[in-house]
């Protein structure tokens, strides 16, 4: 690829994951052409709009009162084909007959697409399965045995509420409204909006701070990575294609074609076959969830555990959208993984491979601590590649250069306002509860990094369930112990953390706004469209779902309905409790002891994990060490599988599907060629297609039979 600027080939292009394709080749593969944009008519605003409401009210009942497959765990967009399936098939079809120009535009179906993909998590694991229960369960579940006094003393009043001898607000989420009133309207006025209030508020402010963030960033990074490293963004081939031959000529229009056909159909079968044998045991089930660790359970064998073999249908279709190379990579990184781990415990480090299992300290973090360190370094080697475009777009905004006219996001100037008021916002919304601004700001742009980091791996490799270990108040952490925050600081960001990563970043919503904003160039609608679009969205959704989550825990009781995320003992007071306990222990010995104490007497509160600096340094250093050498070496491996050790249960979980979709991929482009290859496409976007909506279509008959096993379809 050459360099924008000097017409120079650049050597360090290589850094991108996807494969290079020329922009004819892939209008040619996709048949949309967008040089002309308009923007979405009130139809595709009003349907946009309708649906979020909808699905804030519909999916926690789906996600957080049943188990099994949850919608709302990963960046895969079950829900928005859904909606944009019915509506070509049913009501475009049926207004179009009716009357021409009520039919919807290729545009409006892809503003609806985009607000319902960006706000599908944030009535669950995005937001408000994290928020509700780290900012409430504390004070419902505490006792006098586990001690989470220590830990909620340090909490600020105005993000929480109490219970008092009048008002019961957390009380009566997790039990239930007693007594239970009989109708909708009586339930809702018994509710205790007004305690709700104060802390939605507050967190509502630094929620559509980082909304604001993610929007800046991707709209200023959008052009260097589409126009000039040309990503190859999988998961917005997906929509893409699915609107094909809507206002433009197409050859195969999606609906129209065959091989599309049988993709959905096999999937619906299988799917169908599965989840019948839940209510008929008679009817026999085809196993996609195994692995082989039953025939490990000796040394050294051991050392590989787990090994899983998943078979999940999407990832299988999009990672035939991939590169050979990245589809290649994702699966051999995990065998060097195991390995590594195979050496390891034949030298007596550990017992077995679950050694490394989960985000312990120490030497249980020798792999993840690596892909830590490589994430960061591919955001820092992206936005070095991006230097020349984000230094047009910061002389544009300062008024040293003139725009060239081209469709935008937003101007330079508001884009780059945006991002300096939200960041300066988020850091001063910290500083305002007691957090010291020398952490503040770090904390804020290590939140970015990570979100930009994923944002990649979303846009590149088509990775739809990812998640991060390292929060950014454990990043801080690696340079300045817990013991030097102080119980209060180290309470504060903690509870900050988890609002602002929800479920390890799993559903992280920056990926969805750099994928929508490239679908709108590729469809024909404005980006100033779909950016508005979006950001009505998010504000709609996010004040639907506090209502409707709220809704569901006072009608039903969260305690004894409501799934595990509304339970909250591990994940954030229980071991947090114990490390203040740590701090003010450590500190009370300090105030005891003249002078340092002796180094056997320092707890680990107060030392630094130098084994998870060390491991971070040498990923950051492999993955430049990568690109470098994949500029003269073509054979060598792709890093983004060696990025993934960043968090082992996501890797664990679809390296298979990643084998077996490049597996087929290369015996079609072996044994077919490039024709056959362009043909299969439609029949591996129809498996992608045909799992969203056999998930929708079970979960649904899930909540309506009450039956809470089912059979699990999505990774997660």
């Amino acid at each position: 690829m050459a360099d924008s600027s000097t017409g120079r080939p650049d050597r360090h292009s290589d850094l991108h994951l996807g494969p290079k394709l020329r922009a004819e080749d892939a209008d040619t593969m996709v048949g949309v052409s967008a040089s002309e944009t308009r923007s979405a008519t009130w139809r595709g605003w009003t349907l946009g709009l309708g649906l979020v409401v909808l699905q804030c009210i519909l999916l926690p009942q789906l996600d957080l009162m049943l188990s099994r497959t949850v919608l709302t765990n990963s960046l895969f967009p079950a829900s928005s084909v859904l909606y944009v399936f019915l509506l070509v098939l049913g009501i475009n079809a049926a207004l179009a007959a009716f009357r021409t120009q009520f039919g919807l535009t290729r545009q409006d179906l892809i503003m609806v697409f985009c607000m319902t993909m960006l706000t599908n998590a944030i009535p669950g694991c995005g937001f408000m399965a994290f928020w509700v229960p780290t900012v409430v369960a504390g004070k419902f579940y505490a006792t006098a045995e586990n001690n989470w006094a220590v830990f909620l003393q340090h909490v600020p009043p105005e993000w929480t509420m109490t219970d008092t001898e009048t008002s019961r607000p957390i009380e009566q989420f997790y039990m239930g409204l007693q007594p239970m009133p009989e109708t909708f309207a009586g339930r809702m006025q018994a509710i205790p909006w007004r305690a709700w209030i104060g802390p939605f508020g507050v967190w509502v402010i630094a929620i559509l701070m980082l909304f604001g963030m993610m929007f800046a960033i991707c709209g200023l990074l959008r052009r260097q990575w589409a126009e000039h490293e040309r990503l190859t963004f999988p998961l917005a081939q997906l929509p893409e294609d699915l609107v094909s031959g809507i206002d433009a000529s197409h050859p195969r229009p999606f609906f129209k074609d065959k091989m599309a056909w049988w993709g959905i159909g096999l999937v619906l079968a299988l799917y169908s076959l599965n989840h019948l044998a839940v209510f008929y045991p008679q009817i026999p089930q085809i196993e996609l969830q195994g692995g082989i660790d039953k025939y490990l359970t000796e040394r050294p064998w051991n050392s590989l555990l787990p090994v899983w073999t998943s078979i999940f249908i999407s990832i299988v279709g999009l990672s035939y959208l991939l590169s050979l190379e990245v589809s290649f990579s994702v699966w051999f990184y995990f065998w060097v993984h195991k390995l590594i781990c195979f050496i390891l415990v034949g030298m007596g480090m550990a017992d077995s491979g679950w050694y490394w299992w989960g985000d312990g300290p120490g030497y249980k973090s020798i792999f993840r601590s690596q892909g830590t360190g490589a994430l960061l370094m591919l955001v820092l080697l992206g936005f070095w590649m991006a230097r020349r475009e984000l230094k047009r777009s910061l002389w544009q905004a300062l008024g040293l250069q003139e725009t060239d006219g081209k469709d935008e996001e937003a101007s330079p100037r508001a884009l780059w306002s945006m991002l300096i008021v939200c960041f300066f916002g988020s850091v001063a919304w910290l500083v305002y509860f007691g957090v010291n601004v020398l952490y503040a700001v770090p904390l804020v742009v290590l939140l970015m990094m990570i979100l930009t980091g994923l944002t990649r791996l979303l846009c590149e490799g088509g990775l739809f369930f990812m998640q991060f270990y390292e929060f950014p108040a454990r990043l801080l952490q690696t340079a300045v112990p817990p013991s030097a925050l102080g119980a209060e600081t180290f309470v504060r960001i903690s509870i900050w953390d988890r609002v602002m990563v929800a479920d390890w970043f799993r559903v992280a919503f920056m990926p969805v706004v750099m994928n929508s904003l490239h679908l709108a160039t590729r469809t024909g609608l404005k980006r100033r469209s779909v950016m508005l679009g979006m950001g009505a969205a998010v504000f709609v959704a996010l004040f639907v779902s506090f209502g409707s989550v709220l809704y569901l825990g006072y009608s039903e009781g969260a305690a004894a309905k409501m799934q595990w995320y509304f339970k909250d003992e591990w994940f954030l007071h229980k071991p947090k409790t114990y490390q203040v306990q740590q701090i003010e222990a450590y500190e009370k010995k300090l105030a005891q002891t003249d002078g340092p104490l002796a180094a056997e007497d320092i707890p680990e509160i107060a030392r630094r994990d130098w084994i998870l600096i060390v491991g971070e340094f040498f990923g950051a250093g492999f993955l430049l060490l990568s690109v470098w050498l994949r500029s003269y070496v073509f054979w060598f491996p792709h890093p983004i599988g060696y990025v993934m050790w960043m968090a082992n249960y996501p890797h664990y979980q679809v390296w298979f599907s990643f084998f077996i979709g490049w597996m087929l991929k290369a015996a079609i482009l072996k044994y077919g060629g490039s024709r056959a290859y362009l043909r299969a496409r439609r029949f591996f976007i129809g498996l992608v297609v045909g799992e969203a909506l056999g998930v929708i279509l079970w979960k649904v008959v899930f909540w309506l039979t009450s039956e809470t096993s089912g059979f699990a379809m999505l990774p997660g």
